[in-house]
């Protein structure tokens, strides 16, 4: 055969490539562990297909598409066109259609199935959904492109295209071939390990023919993932991504997984802009891996050999560390084995004019030569005890200490022999830079210093007192930012410290290095991670402090197998010539190109702010949201796809008039459970560049009042207060007409009486003065007894309508409901105290409980007494029954009950009630403000002379005296006495 173009293959492998990895499965989100197939959305979500489901993924979350049309779960690859906003898929046996569109799950039969289809009488089965793994030689199979069909049987191809124009091509062609069948840009290849051939197939037509290593090696793997136009090769647990591009075929290895064969994967997706490959197994579920932008440089050693601190460039890209050690982007690649028999760590190392290296070891400075390779050394012994070596400009120093003192040594050159200039300091240094040509700054633990090198004089940086200076940093643009051991990052400006704003985590406050690129960003190591932040962000704020910092945090998940970083030494990074950024941690040094480590931010086109989830239950919305008063929790969620550390999205919302109250939200979501009913505009604003750029979106949302919470029942509550008020007088007037009504009776009776009525005219005197009397006693009675309970509901109407607090017109309005049925049930017996005046008091019929009679009492006043803070008890009995009369024991209690109350504040009241000997005893015990022994002598010289003398009804209040006349009513007795350890005891016996 001819074949007109000769394809180039060219392999591209990046073995420096590390990655981190986190599986999910059954046991963190995932409904089931086969994970059939990946795609991406075009909105930048990616969708999982499973045996028992699809599922939805954003980077924070796995939510399972649920329908209640589905007749299984059970589903295969997907299909369809992403650019169209159309992916299919297909449930077992084709029960089931299905529609991603718009983010959105559905269920749509009427989509024609592609598993199989019919061609000039012949069955063909799509080999891309069902047969990739599991052929069938007895089928024949198809695979549909945008451009045409194939269609595969022994021996032959046929190729029709979208105009039904076919064509044939026949060769030594076995059906085996299709395992290693893929496509790129609508040209079919397939893979003829045996034969150490590729079959190229353009629009039907074999183009050419070409052997290559990795893609016909029989032990190579291809995974085609058709919707997101992917081809990936596997090959010894290496993972190569294939391209095509003007007629080369590419492959670039993207990781090398150990064991890669052990794990059944069947799908695969690369992310490119987050550097994330997405396997899928067959049963152990997602494997998520982040290809690393950090590589981290370690020896195969034990832990404390991993270990760094200070280091120094060695060559372009390689540092050279306090122990010897050459440590490039991999592992180590040399050692120079510096053993000086030092004791703790070297916190510092400089280079001399001639390349020899020097640093402090064991209270000595140790000067390796380098035309030596480092072997030889010479040691420099001092009057104080060394502790840092620094250079800065063309001047070399040394900071020393003895018992008592710290000294900053300046020497006349780099052979360390005489000193030029000595300054003594309290604390050891951390810290020395030259400010200008003429004046130092040196940092310590109590603060930041200015040495002038003219007149020798140390003065104290403004501001800087006991804040304790780690490193200082001075950038491009000569500004001079400053770390510290536990007070955050400042900025020098002028002859004073300013503060910058901490992070959210606030591991800011003890940063240690700062590095910066060549884009005005600022890299810095942290006991927690590596943070960026640009450094005009922290300008701005330094001129304005309204102005906001953002702060991107790099942590484990982006490559480092600690987030600890070590700071303390000088120096504490380093710049390489190859543009590699490199920070000593607990585990390894940490190498990095700026430029290569990527900032993640949502994709303003992809966010969403039109769904809400009330009482658990998602509810959609576009710009307007309401939300019924029956709602306990709610909260407005913004959604976007985002697959990096979601720690460093900033969500601010802005519920306020003020354009400047913006409050940063948690977990995507603003909660609105606090809120009061009523209409609100809710600003909603996503970080979505490193310069501080924003997304912006307002919605409206509505929290619609409870009944209660409205103008109307407030109004309604006023107007059912006064008509109770106008039952209440009109109960009186018609009780005082009844008693006129029998006066008339008596007064105009017939003719025949008038006579013997004249008779008795004194006797008629003394009944209508009584009858008055008892008239007189009913009203202030039952004003008495009634003036308690709607006064308090007055009170509760008042600060109903006064409030807005929800839980507060909540607690108000089942007060007003349980008083008021309360009250209602007390005023039905309203007419049974004129009898209870004036007539006999007869025993009841059959014994009844007076926990029971007790009970409706308290239950009438334990709300009012709650407006007190105080709490009613009812301990009484139920064993103990009376037969006494139950409306004049009724009227006794309820006396004695509004007394309590409206004498106890933050206490206690307790009512019960006793047998002793044939009596039963009642007892209401209060801790309140107590009876004074005035009132307790009072009270005893009425219970002892109630039948000979008239009842005062004005000295303390009538509602004592109503008792004590139906105590003697029932011929009963009762006393009063101090309550233990305050408050009163009223004893009732009958």
């Amino acid at each position: 055969m001819r074949f007109s173009l000769l394809l180039i293959f060219f392999l591209f492998s990046y073995s420096d490539a590390q990655y981190s990895s986190i599986w999910f499965d059954t046991d963190n989100e995932l409904p089931q562990n086969s994970i059939k197939d990946i795609v991406k959305d075009k909105y930048g979500f990616i969708w999982l297909s499973t045996d028992n489901g699809i599922v939805k993924y954003d980077g924070n979350q796995f939510v399972i598409a649920k329908n209640r049309d589905l007749t299984n779960y059970y589903f295969g690859i997907f299909v369809g066109n992403i650019q169209q906003d159309s992916i299919l898929n297909y449930n077992s046996l084709d029960d089931n259609s299905t529609l991603i569109n718009k983010r959105k799950f559905t269920v749509n039969d009427a989509l024609k199935t592609q598993s199989t289809t019919y061609r000039k009488g012949k069955k063909y089965t799509n080999f891309y959904l069902f047969s990739k793994h599991r052929l069938n030689k007895d089928e024949n199979y198809f695979i549909r492109l945008s451009s045409g069909t194939y269609y595969f049987h022994k021996d032959v191809i046929i190729y029709e295209n979208s105009s039904k124009q076919v064509t044939s091509i026949s060769l030594h062609f076995d059906l085996e071939y299709l395992k290693k069948m893929f496509v790129h840009d609508d040209v079919l290849f397939l893979v003829n390990s045996s034969e150490k051939k590729v079959l190229v197939f353009n629009k039907g037509i074999l183009q050419s023919l070409k052997s290559h290593p990795l893609y016909t090696d029989p032990e190579s793997k291809f995974y085609w993932n058709m919707l997101n136009k992917q081809v990936f090769v596997v090959n010894k647990d290496k993972i190569y991504k294939s391209d095509y591009h003007n007629g080369q075929l590419k492959a670039s290895e993207l990781i090398s997984y150990k064991n890669f064969g052990h794990y059944s994967f069947c799908s695969m997706y690369y992310d490119k802009e987050y550097n994330t490959l997405y396997l899928g197994s067959y049963s152990r579920g997602l494997n998520v891996l982040k290809l690393n932008s950090f590589l981290v440089s370690r020896k195969n050693d034990a832990f404390d050999s991993n270990i760094y601190y200070a280091s120094l460039a060695f060559d372009n890209n390689t540092v050279i560390t306090e122990k010897g050690n050459v440590l490039n982007q991999k592992s180590e690649a040399q050692n120079y084995n510096f053993q000086e028999g030092y004791k703790d760590k070297r916190s510092s190392m400089i280079y001399d004019s001639a390349g020899n290296i020097l640093f402090d070891n064991d209270g000595k400075l140790v000067r390796r030569y380098k035309n030596t390779g480092y072997k030889t050394s010479e040691t420099f012994h001092f009057k104080y005890e060394v502790k840092d070596v620094y250079k800065s400009q063309d001047l070399y120093m040394l900071s020393m200490a003895d018992k008592n003192n710290s000294y900053l040594a300046i020497f006349k050159d780099e052979n360390f022999k005489k000193i030029k200039k000595l300054f003594r300091f309290k604390n050891n240094l951390s810290n020395i830079i030259h400010y200008d040509k003429t004046h130092l700054l040196v940092g310590n633990k109590n603060g930041l210093f200015m040495i002038s090198l003219e007149n020798d004089k140390i003065q104290i940086i403004k501001g800087s007192q006991n804040i304790p200076i780690k490193t200082m940093t001075k950038t491009s643009d000569g500004r001079i930012w400053i770390t510290t051991m536990s007070k955050g990052l400042f900025l020098l400006k002028g002859n004073q410290l300013i503060g910058m704003p901490i992070d959210p985590n606030k591991f800011m406050l003890s940063a240690h290095c700062i590095l910066e690129d060549k884009n005005g960003g600022m890299w810095i190591s942290t006991n927690n991670g590596v943070i960026k932040v640009m450094e005009n962000q922290l300008i701005q704020y330094a001129e304005n402090k309204k102005n906001k910092v953002y702060y991107y945090r790099y942590t484990k998940k982006d490559g480092f197998i600690t987030n600890e970083f070590n700071g303390s030494c000088v120096p504490c990074g380093n710049i390489l010539k190859n543009g590699y950024f490199v920070f000593p941690s607990l585990e390894g040094m940490v190498f990095f190109k700026p430029e290569n480590v990527k900032t993640y931010y949502p994709d303003p086109k992809t966010i969403y702010v039109e769904r809400a989830k009330v009482n658990g239950i998602d509810i959609p919305f576009k710009d307007t949201l309401k939300i019924s008063n029956e709602f306990k929790n709610g909260e407005i969620l913004i959604d976007f796809p985002y697959y990096a550390n979601r720690e460093n999205i900033y969500i601010e919302t802005n519920l306020s008039n003020n354009s400047n109250d913006w409050n940063r939200v948690e977990n995507s979501k603003f909660v609105i459970n606090d809120l009061q009913p009523g209409e609100y505009a809710l600003k909603v604003r996503v970080l979505i560049s490193p310069n501080g750029n924003f997304f912006h979106k307002t919605i409206s949302f509505i929290i619609e009042p409870k009944f209660y919470q409205t103008f109307l029942f407030r109004a309604s509550i006023i107007i059912l207060f006064v008509l109770l008020i106008l039952w209440i007088i009109n109960v009186r007037t018609s009780l005082l007409k009844s008693k006129n009504n029998v006066l008339k009776k008596i007064v105009f009776a017939k003719d025949d009486k008038l006579k013997e009525a004249s008779i008795n005219l004194e006797k008629t005197k003394e009944i209508l003065k009584n009858e008055t009397e008892y008239q007189k006693k009913i009203i202030e009675t039952i004003s008495h007894d009634i003036a308690t309970p709607i006064k308090y509901l007055s009170n509760l109407s008042k600060n109903l309508y006064e409030t807005d607090d929800i839980d507060l017109q909540r607690k108000y309005f089942d007060s007003i409901y349980k008083s008021s049925a309360e009250l209602y049930k007390f005023t039905l017996g309203l007419r049974e105290y004129s009898n209870l005046y004036r007539d006999e008091i007869k025993s009841e019929d059959e014994y009844y409980d007076i926990f029971e009679l007790f009970e409706s009492k308290v239950k009438l006043f334990r709300e009012m007494a709650l407006l007190n803070n105080t709490k009613v008890y009812n301990i009484a009995d139920h064993s103990i029954k009376i037969n006494v009369n139950k409306n004049a024991v009724s009227v006794i209690v309820h006396n004695l009950l509004d007394n309590a109350v409206k004498n106890t504040q933050n206490g206690k009241i307790i009512i019960d009630a006793e047998y002793e000997n044939e009596s039963v005893i009642i007892k209401i015990s209060d801790s309140g403000r107590g009876i004074s022994q005035e009132q307790i002598d009072y009270y005893r010289n009425i219970v002892e002379n109630l039948y000979n003398e008239e009842i005062s009804l004005k000295k303390y209040g009538l509602g004592l005296h109503v008792v004590l006349h139906f105590v003697r009513k029932i011929g009963g007795g009762i006393t009063f006495q101090k309550n233990d350890p305050k408050g009163t005891l009223v004893e009732v016996t009958i």
